[in-house]
């Protein structure tokens, strides 16, 4: 199962949650200046319930045009990933999306202007594009193969399991705009693009120790020790500063592909020892 399996359930208490945030945001209209003085305590929440109100009411309607707009710069400071330039990633693509049965093949781009490691971009009409940074790539980036394959596997999970689709942003529209609010539905669909990433890419946990380290450190470090070291990050610290991301850690999104089973800890325990000529433990 590729999805976690609570992702629906929260995509739907958030779905809820942002119709009560629209209702509240409805009330606010027709709250007099009568009621706000006869409650002062009420100013600041109105307040905030009036500016996701402005919000929706502006960005809603500008929504299609944003997503094309963004698309479409992606696209204009990028360079495409095709058969004749970076063949090896062109078939990295189109492999993963035979596995997650993908229908439709969505480009792959890379640039130096990218956001994030990975990005993901969906406009109605247009094929959908994953962006890669260039932080994956240097003279020897063959050699991060494996990295890459997991990052591109990750982009197209987003776009398999619909989270880039224009009906989901409207859905919770309100949401993303209200702190802590938003990060419950950020944090478990991050583990279902994770497991799309593990499940085309089995032997890419580098992926994940690359957007901890960066690419310099990841050619000198060892990775059987971060993944150790991934397996041991628990407690109540731990999750207690979790709150307070709209992504999950990285080190427990690696512990959790574990113990799932989408990655396999043995085989890499080995194949990690093996890489560096040690005796294996």
């Amino acid at each position: 199962m590729l999805r976690h399996p609570l992702e629906r359930r929260i995509y739907v208490g958030c779905v809820i949650l942002n119709f009560v945030l629209l209702g509240l945001g409805i009330l606010t209209v027709v709250i007099t200046a009568d009621v706000l003085e006869a409650h002062p305590g009420l100013g600041r929440l109105v307040g905030h319930l009036k500016y996701l109100v402005i919000a929706a009411m502006i960005g809603l309607p500008l929504a299609p045009l944003t997503r094309h707009l963004s698309l479409f710069t992606a696209r204009g400071n990028a360079v495409r990933i095709s058969g004749d330039q970076f063949p090896e990633l062109h078939a990295i693509v189109a492999e993963h999306c035979r596995r997650l049965e993908m229908n439709e093949r969505p480009e792959l781009y890379v640039s130096v202007t990218a956001d994030a490691m990975v990005s993901v971009y969906s406009a109605v009409g247009s094929p959908s594009c994953v962006l890669l940074s260039e932080e994956f790539f240097d003279p020897e980036w063959r050699k991060n193969l494996d990295a890459m394959s997991f990052a591109i596997g990750w982009g197209l999970g987003a776009i398999r399991l619909g989270h880039t689709r224009f009906l989901s942003d409207v859905l919770t529209a309100y949401i993303v705009h209200v702190p802590f609010l938003r990060n419950p539905v950020s944090l478990v669909r991050t583990y279902s693009r994770d497991r799309c990433a593990a499940f085309v890419a089995p032997e890419g946990v580098r992926g994940l120790v690359l957007q901890a380290a960066g690419k310099d450190v990841l050619a000198a470090m060892d990775p059987a020790s971060f993944v150790e070291q991934a397996m041991q990050f628990d407690g109540l610290w731990a999750k207690l500063s979790q709150l307070r991301r709209p992504t999950p850690h990285v080190l427990v999104r690696i512990k959790r592909l574990y113990e799932t089973g989408f990655f396999d800890l043995e085989h890499d325990r080995t194949r990690f020892a093996a890489s560096r000529g040690t005796p294996i433990p």
